[in-house]
């Protein structure tokens, strides 16, 4: 999935080199566009409504005229032609496609003409592809979601874990308690950095002569 969101491969790395897959891919990728069509049409109903009941004006309702609405079909027709569009190469990547970063800056550029594509790249896109890195990911999840954590709910241990992995990558976050976490982290290490003989046993000399008996 990742592959086909890449603005550099998209459908085109599979019909080159795994064309039995194409079919495939293509389809599951529709599957998942429309799941998140959903979603962020129900979390914009939301908004909608929340906005709604905080202008509680008093005012008598009235009815809503069709006789302007020339273009209701507009905005399905937009969402299924982002989809479209995407795979069909509407726009070249023109940038380094080795460069990791490179392909979200490409997405959070044209964010606005690809609002559905664009949110999906962002959850396959921004995972590293490393193994190692998800074994440390995981394993600090263990470490967070112990037996006396265990009523956390997924969301907590999704930020305790991520603030975790922040500060011990000095990731540069400004702002509220994450600064002063990270300064603690910072005065820490240099702390241990400073007296780390202290907390290093003393080797055995190799180049000592054993005693004559």
């Amino acid at each position: 999935m990742a592959t086909l969101l890449h603005p550099a491969f998209r459908l085109a790395a599979f019909g080159e080199f795994f064309p039995a897959l194409k079919d495939r891919v293509e389809k599951s990728l529709f599957n998942l566009f429309q799941d998140r069509k959903t979603v962020i049409a129900k979390q914009k109903q939301a908004e909608v409504k929340t906005t709604n009941q905080d202008q509680n004006t008093n005012l008598p309702s009235k009815p809503k005229s069709k006789m302007f609405n020339l273009f209701h079909s507009s905005s399905a027709k937009a969402e299924n032609n982002e989809l479209t569009v995407y795979l069909k190469g509407g726009e070249v990547f023109e940038m380094d496609a080795e460069d990791t970063k490179s392909a979200l800056i490409w997405w959070k550029e044209r964010e606005g003409k690809y609002p559905i594509l664009s949110s999906l790249a962002r959850d396959y896109l921004a995972c590293s592809a490393s193994s190692c890195a998800a074994e440390r990911t995981f394993s600090a999840a263990a470490d967070v979601c112990s037996a006396n954590r265990s009523k956390l709910l997924p969301r907590t241990i999704e930020m305790c874990v991520s603030s975790r992995m922040w500060l011990k990558d000095n990731v540069p976050i400004v702002g509220g308690d994450f600064e002063t976490a990270n300064k603690i982290v910072k005065n820490f290490s240099s702390f241990k950095e400073k007296n780390r003989l202290k907390f290093v046993d003393p080797s055995p000399d190799t180049n000592t002569t054993p005693p004559q008996l």
